[in-house]
């Protein structure tokens, strides 16, 4: 019998080529800056590509498994069903070995379709290359919608298959196969005569209602809801118990309820007079409270009020979450006197971790944006509210900003409002960034050049004091202006140059959504320094 070969870990090795690139080709850990500097680059180039990366350095395990130990292609097509209602986590990855030697890297995102459900963006790394090609399947686990089952990226562009035609191609099979054995790895059935009980397990006080809506919604009697709500419409079945619950069990809790920053393991309610209930999952509903969650997921059995609840799914007993038992040391129990709530809330501040740093938010806002920037179908529109709704993209110095400004006959995109002594404004006009700048000819294309000319316009009629006007603006303020239009990506090295020379010179000048890109990103790099 041929020896199969052993199997051998991708992701060790990917990380460390990702880090390389990050550091310069210096084999040395890069410092923060560098990993921050390098991942915003990305999201600028390419978000999806980022986005790859990114889940790469987030994945906590790799799961290491030869071929022959991948559960069957028919046994691995009917557990897809169960990657909705059991889903992955939002970042895993696995190596797998094939019976010929051949290694593959597999990263797999789990993402939310518009439509509900979800989809495993699914991409795969050949490390006898470098890392230097990939291939990319989706697979979707949407049970009301539930084609096309796999897509295929090729040169061509995406392929579709079915369930029953993607059994038909070899390397959509080692995917799905892929997909099945993590998600026995992540759910792992435990014989009942290995179950053994902890006497430092902390069990909740019995609930009846609890027991017998769970025995009904698994015979199908009452239905099941997924849904995601507002932490605050959740109260405990007994608060003399969450009182009791060690400092240590929330701790640990904190550790695995989130998945990628969003809360990711289910709560199981019930409505009783009016109220949602928590009657079991005492740890995880504390964690939540800890980290100051203010959204999270959640299985309602039987029915409920449904206002101000986003519902996800409905079905019976499948939808039940599975059973997480925490254990600690015994805990003594003290006599409650005082406001419960109040006793909770102060126990749960010592757990809560330090707020969201400046710096966080920016790297969020830069990652919208360029995630904005690289689809082709966002309109102009959408970028007009976007920078109105966060006008630190154009300068984290203004005062006020205006959107859609009357300006004698004209109506001006937006305006920024400086309040410094020279009284500056800074009218802007956005374009689409997906325009080009230059001709052939290297001279600005007439679009430009009717955009530099409106924004012109506005500044005269602001020196004319034309009407109508808003009240605050008045031909003492210093007007600039300037046109947002297309990506670095669309010129040559000499048209960038030459458009830099007609900016030095004009009162308008033109700038490109990556120059909005990399003014967001030097605030960024300036409130790192400063540890904010």
């Amino acid at each position: 019998m041929k020896k199969l070969p052993e199997p051998v870990p991708v992701l060790r090795e990917l990380r460390r080529t990702l880090l390389l690139e990050m550091s310069g080709g210096k084999k040395r850990v890069p410092t923060d800056g560098e990993i921050r500097a390098w991942m915003l680059e990305q999201y600028r180039l390419n978000p999806v590509t980022a986005d790859v990366y990114r889940s790469t350095l987030l994945a906590k395990e790799d799961l290491v498994l030869r071929e022959d130990e991948l559960p069957r292609t028919g046994e691995a097509l009917d557990l897809m069903s169960s990657l909705e209602d059991r889903p992955l986590p939002k970042n895993c990855f696995a190596s797998i070995t094939t019976t010929d030697g051949a290694v593959h890297g597999i990263l797999m995102q789990q993402e939310q379709l518009q439509v509900g459900g979800l989809v495993y963006a699914v991409t795969i790394f050949s490390p006898t290359d470098q890392f230097s090609t990939v291939s990319r399947v989706e697979v979707r686990a949407c049970s009301h919608e539930p084609e096309p089952f796999v897509s295929l990226m090729t040169q061509s562009g995406w392929h579709r298959y079915s369930k029953t035609d993607a059994a038909q191609n070899e390397f959509v099979v080692l995917i799905v196969r892929c997909l099945a054995a993590y998600h026995q790895y992540k759910y792992r059935k435990i014989p009942i005569g290995q179950i053994s009980s902890d006497e430092n397990i902390l069990t909740p006080p019995s609930d009846g209602t609890l027991d017998r809506l769970i025995r009904d919604a698994y015979l199908g009697i009452i239905p099941c809801t997924k849904v995601s709500l507002k932490l605050d419409r959740i109260e405990p079945e007994d608060m003399d118990f969450a009182l009791q619950i060690s400092s240590d069990i929330i701790k640990n809790a904190m550790t695995y309820v989130v998945d990628a920053g969003i809360p990711s393991v289910e709560l199981l309610l019930y409505e009783r007079h009016g109220k949602l209930v928590m009657g079991d999952d005492y740890p995880i509903y504390l964690a939540y409270r800890a980290l100051l969650y203010k959204d999270v997921p959640a299985v309602i059995i039987g029915s409920f009020n449904r206002e101000g609840i986003n519902i996800i799914r409905e079905g019976h007993g499948e939808l039940i979450p599975p059973i997480v038992v925490a254990s600690a040391a015994p805990v003594k129990v003290k006599k409650i006197v005082s406001d419960q709530q109040k006793q909770l809330k102060q126990k749960l501040s010592l757990l809560a971790p330090v707020g969201p740093t400046s710096t966080g938010h920016f790297e969020n806002l830069y990652v919208s944006f360029a995630r904005l920037l690289a689809d082709h179908k966002t309109a102009e529109r959408d970028l007009h509210r976007f920078i109105a709704t966060h006008p630190v993209i154009v300068d984290s110095h203004l005062a006020s900003m205006y959107s859609e400004v009357c300006i004698g006959s004209y109506r001006a995109d937006l305006i920024l409002r400086y309040e410094q002594l020279d009284k500056r404004i800074l009218l802007i006009e956005l374009e689409r960034h997906d325009d080009l700048i230059f001709k052939r000819s290297n001279r600005l294309r007439d679009k430009v050049n009717h955009a530099v000319q409106q924004v012109e316009d506005w500044i005269s009629s602001i020196r004319e004091d034309a009407t109508p006007m808003p009240e605050w603006l008045d031909k003492s303020y210093v007007p600039e202006g300037v046109v947002v239009i297309g990506r670095n990506k669309d010129m040559t090295r000499v048209q960038r140059d030459t458009l830099f020379n007609i900016n030095s010179n004009r009162v308008v000048k033109v700038i490109t959504y990556d120059d909005l890109l990399e003014r967001l990103k030097r605030l960024i790099d300036m409130l790192a320094r400063r540890n904010l």
